[in-house]
């Protein structure tokens, strides 16, 4: 596993020692997460997760952290925040531009809000209060997100060591099926290729478009929902990572948030 820390989907957890096990799809979701960190000690306990209301609303809010696969993995990260923060490398996957939002700022999972099949039957208690005319389906624009990564960029400056930010593209390789590629994977892919542009600090991890990975097909590295990976998948990502960053970054000159001004981060 390589020594950096994560945030994402479930899908490359078992690549990155410090990874935060909530599922966090979008840039949105990403930065409600930051804005709360501080909280966490609070927010991923014992105590929370003893509350039916509390652990839905954690479970919403912070990338379903309470499911029976994940809650003891939740119950330790608080204890592992100094080390996710002082990481000098910070990976993010983005997989999704949709998310759900309250007129008060409460940023919620779509994906989770919309679904009653959930992961187990008690990983979510069905509250009137959490049904979707508490919420606002939304999908970014570019622009938007440009934004929200400015005020993401405070948020680490301020709270983490970060020296670069590498951004994970959604899994988007050809199907068998269609022979093409998912559209709205390709808008993210999009996306992520103008902020790598736009702003110094990110750095685009090309995976899917790699030799080792390209060409495979969907249904040859993932699940039946297109989603997670399968057994191959897993190992094919997992040896991508580790040919790829086995060596050190000391001959690239990374910026570092200490030393430079938030306008230096764009370009």
């Amino acid at each position: 596993m390589l020594p950096y820390s994560f945030i994402g989907s479930c899908r490359y957890e078992h690549v990155f020692e410090n990874a935060y096990p909530g599922r966090l799809h979008s840039v949105k979701e990403i930065i409600y997460f930051l804005e709360n960190i501080n909280n966490l000690n609070n927010y991923l306990s014992y105590q929370t997760y003893s509350n039916p209301v509390l652990k839905t609303f954690m479970n919403l809010t912070l990338g379903n952290v309470f499911n029976s696969y994940l809650k003891n993995k939740t119950f330790l990260f608080p204890n592992n925040l100094e080390k996710f923060l002082k990481s000098e490398f910070l990976y993010i996957e983005i997989s999704s531009l949709k998310y759900a939002s309250t007129n008060c700022g409460i940023i919620a999972n779509s994906s989770f809000l919309k679904n009653n099949a959930k992961e187990m039957e008690n990983d979510y208690t069905f509250n009137d209060i959490f049904k979707e005319n508490l919420f606002t389906l939304k999908k970014d624009s570019y622009d938007v997100i440009h934004k929200d990564i400015m005020k993401m960029l405070e948020i680490l400056k301020l709270t983490t060591q970060i020296k670069k930010i590498f951004l994970i593209p959604h899994v988007n390789l050809l199907s068998k099926k269609t022979k093409n590629k998912i559209n709205s994977r390709e808008e993210i892919n999009l996306i992520i290729n103008n902020l790598t542009k736009n702003f110094k600090i990110f750095e685009k991890i090309d995976i899917w478009e790699s030799e080792e990975l390209n060409n495979f097909y969907q249904e040859d590295i993932l699940d039946d929902n297109y989603l997670n990976f399968n057994k191959l998948g897993n190992k094919l990502v997992s040896d991508y990572f580790s040919n790829k960053f086995k060596k050190t970054f000391e001959n690239k000159g990374f910026i570092n948030f200490k030393t430079n001004t938030l306008e230096e981060f764009s370009g």
